[in-house]
């Protein structure tokens, strides 16, 4: 009985030094970025209220696709991956004062072309989808500012949805520009609609 508490309490000791060993590893395995990344967030988590919390974060957050490609969705699914919704469904607290800035990023991420769809994807056009929709007139100042090119990356992003019947959220952005009178904006964003309804993926 004796032996085998022992060996039991070895055991434990070993799992759990393993799995610290793995941890450690694994954080290790992170790159300069990933990591400042990640301690932001740590800390925007543990104070979500605190505008300093918000900026160090949002200076830390991608600017460009690539950036956003690297440290959310990499090809071997390193990095900030598997976590990586909880990284960019963050965004969508944001203070007030700081809510601009989130458009910005989002606009700057997909301008050059993004899949709306998969993993840290789908997050983020989650994110636009809402910023475009409470925010809908900042959000097209920030549209206006881009190339014509840029801009239908942007609103093909948005409306790369698979079921855009059960798309509510996309209607809404449409009604919300024909509200400000931004007519020609919201055309095209009906005609990314039906680009992409007709796309058969």
């Amino acid at each position: 009985m004796h032996v085998a508490k022992k060996a039991s309490r070895f055991l434990f000791a070993f799992g759990l030094g393993f799995l610290a060993f793995f941890a450690a590893a694994k954080d290790t395995a992170l790159s300069d970025t990933a990591h400042k990344v990640r301690a932001a967030f740590l800390s925007l988590q543990s104070n979500p209220n605190n505008v300093k919390s918000w900026e160090e974060y949002l200076d830390l957050f991608p600017k460009t696709k690539s950036e956003f490609k690297q440290i959310f969705d990499p090809d071997d699914f390193s990095e900030l991956y598997n976590n990586s919704h909880e990284y960019i469904f963050i965004l969508n607290s944001a203070p007030e004062m700081k809510r601009k800035l989130v458009s910005e990023k989002v606009v700057s991420i997909t301008k050059g072309g993004a899949p709306g769809c998969c993993d840290a994807w789908s997050a983020l056009h989650s994110v636009a989808a809402t910023y475009a929709i409470q925010d809908t007139s900042s959000f097209v100042s920030l549209l206006k500012k881009l190339k014509l090119p840029e801009r239908q990356n942007v609103i093909k992003f948005i409306a790369d949805q698979e079921n855009h019947r059960a798309f509510e959220e996309y209607q809404i952005i449409i009604n919300k520009l024909k509200e400000l009178n931004e007519n020609e904006i919201a055309k095209e964003f009906e005609n990314a609609r039906t680009l992409r309804m007709k796309a058969k993926h």
